[in-house]
């Protein structure tokens, strides 16, 4: 048999045991009197079991103490009995092992830490003879990271935990707590076979990130407060230690309305209505155009501002500031409950109306005569550009305080709604409040996810939060979770609302509206307090 571990460490034969158990045979006594073994190991307990060796036979292992490069210079290239103890113990440090005799088996097991090792078989005895050693190593680390919500080890925000995964063990779940809403971010690193990162609440998955490969993982979300779990799982059939860090930042509260005086002197929210006020008539008459140029007759513009007047025009919705903030009125005059009447973050731009009249058109208004239909859009105004981002991806919370102090409605529809519009354009969600219930809209406006109070009423001054997050919404009342559901697509054609509306709220990106925008219903609400949590 040849002679595959040398007597030097430069010779050492090198062997890989991390993945699974190796085996080898070789031969020691007469003239070779040492053999050396080199291997690589993680923090680990390292088993080695020797076949055939002899009472006087010794199994010593070191640890590389610098680098390896150092050591097999200094004393790599000599016959390892030949150098002193002393010598030896300035590059390598012994490692404590233990021996159990088992019938005609040697037990040697030894705790290590990641680093480089030597095995040293050495052997006093002039007779040659065969031995086999088996290499093995229990990688995994105790798992101190339960597997489920209800074993989940809890974790501090604002720390790093450090574990493996992969192989038997799938999955590691950690478990943390918000007192308050929150801005949290994970970190999955140090990844060398592929891992997914989650973010879970007490039922469903909130979020998750599974890059391809080792790449870093990365989640960041706004949370009410509540418990919640980080999962970091692996379907690898080969362990990955990876580190977890943990963040944790104060939600930016915008306050959109503080509850006293009106709520456009806040300058994040303005009144806005259809049909519109005389002065808003008209400015829109003033934006009229022929065929590109503006209506420069006198009488053509009376003409179509008398019919304007008679057919988009109501007075002003009465709003009120009172000691629990501002009352509305949204059953204007003449128009009762047509329109849309409350406080938007996005109103139409009078000054840039676009009603663009033919020359047959104009040439009717100079005899007084209107057009069957006047079809008019309009720009989109900002009552303020630096208005919050709503970002269903991170999450964000619309806390508001309303009573509902007298509601008319039919048809699905409600006096007060709620509709938020993403900072996409393509999934919003309403809520219709009227005197009795809550309900989502579906997205063909009809009666979806419903709430009827027991513990308050609909004219009770309810502090209500709405959260929305990547898909779906969670509305709370007084705290207490009410209504749940998915985002929805609504499909709305403005011109079919009388009177028709210059522009369409649900396909406006960053929306948001609190008031009643139904042909079919009204009410008067007062509305205190609203914040923007993002």
């Amino acid at each position: 048999m040849n002679d595959r571990a040398g007597n030097r460490l430069k010779d050492a034969r090198r062997i890989n045991f991390r993945n699974k158990p190796v085996g080898l045979r070789d031969f020691l006594g007469g003239d070779d009197s040492t053999d050396i073994y080199r291997f690589n190991a993680r923090s680990s307990t390292i088993e080695i079991t020797a076949r055939q060796l002899r009472d006087r036979d010794s199994v010593d292992l070191y640890q590389v103490d610098g680098r390896l490069r150092q050591v097999l210079n200094k004393i790599g290239k000599k016959d390892l009995t030949n150098s002193s103890n002393r010598r030896i113990n300035r590059f390598l440090k012994a490692v404590d092992v233990s021996e159990e005799r088992r019938g005609r088996r040697d037990q040697y097991r030894a705790t290590v830490e990641k680093g480089k090792y030597f095995l040293v078989v050495s052997s006093n005895d002039n007779t040659q003879k065969k031995y086999r050693l088996r290499f093995s190593a229990d990688d995994r680390l105790p798992d101190t990271v339960g597997n489920t919500r209800g074993t989940a080890k809890f974790t501090t925000l604002g720390t790093v935990e450090s574990e493996r995964i992969g192989n038997t063990d799938t999955s590691d779940v950690f478990r943390f707590v918000l007192g308050d809403r929150r801005q949290v971010s994970f970190a999955l690193r140090g990844l060398t076979q592929n891992a997914t990162l989650a973010l879970l609440d007490n039922t469903k998955t909130l979020k998750v990130s599974a890059t391809a490969g080792t790449a870093p993982e990365f989640i960041t979300r706004n949370l009410e407060a509540g418990t919640y779990y980080v999962q970091v799982s692996s379907l690898s059939p080969i362990e990955t230690s990876y580190s977890l860090a943990t963040f944790s930042s104060a939600l930016t509260q915008t306050v959109l309305y503080s509850g006293v005086g009106l709520p456009s002197a806040g300058g994040q929210l303005e009144l806005t209505q259809v049909p519109f006020t005389p002065d808003e008539i008209d400015t829109i008459v003033d934006s009229v155009n022929v065929n590109g140029a503006p209506l420069s007759s006198t009488t053509a513009r009376n003409t179509l501002r008398t019919y304007l007047l008679d057919n988009f025009s109501a007075d002003a919705a009465d709003e009120v500031a009172g000691a629990n903030g501002v009352t509305l009125d949204t059953e204007v005059v003449p128009a009762s409950t047509q329109g849309q009447v409350g406080y938007s973050n996005k109103v139409p731009d009078y000054d840039n109306f676009n009603i663009n009249l033919s020359l047959a058109e104009a040439f009717a208004l100079l005899t007084g005569n209107v057009p069957s239909s006047i079809d008019y859009t309009a720009s989109i105004d900002d009552v303020n550009a630096s208005f919050p981002v709503l970002n269903a991806s991170l999450g964000y919370t619309l806390s508001f305080t309303v009573s509902i102090d007298a509601e008319t409605s039919s048809q699905n529809r409600a006096g007060f709604s709620i509709l938020a519009v993403n900072s996409d354009g393509t999934s919003s969600i309403e809520l219709g409040f009227t005197n009795s219930d809550i309900f989502a809209q579906s997205t063909t406006f009809t009666r979806a996810e419903t709430f009827t109070p027991t513990t308050f009423n609909m004219s009770d001054r309810v502090r209500y939060d709405l959260y929305v997050a990547d898909t779906g919404y969670q509305l709370f009342a007084n705290s207490s979770p009410v209504l749940s559901g998915s985002l929805r697509t609504y499909d709305f054609d403005p011109m079919t609302s009388d009177p028709p509306l210059p522009l369409n709220p649900y396909r406006t990106p960053n929306l948001l509206f609190l008031g009643d925008n139904s042909d079919f219903s009204s009410a008067t609400f007062t509305l205190g307090n609203v914040s923007l949590f993002t």
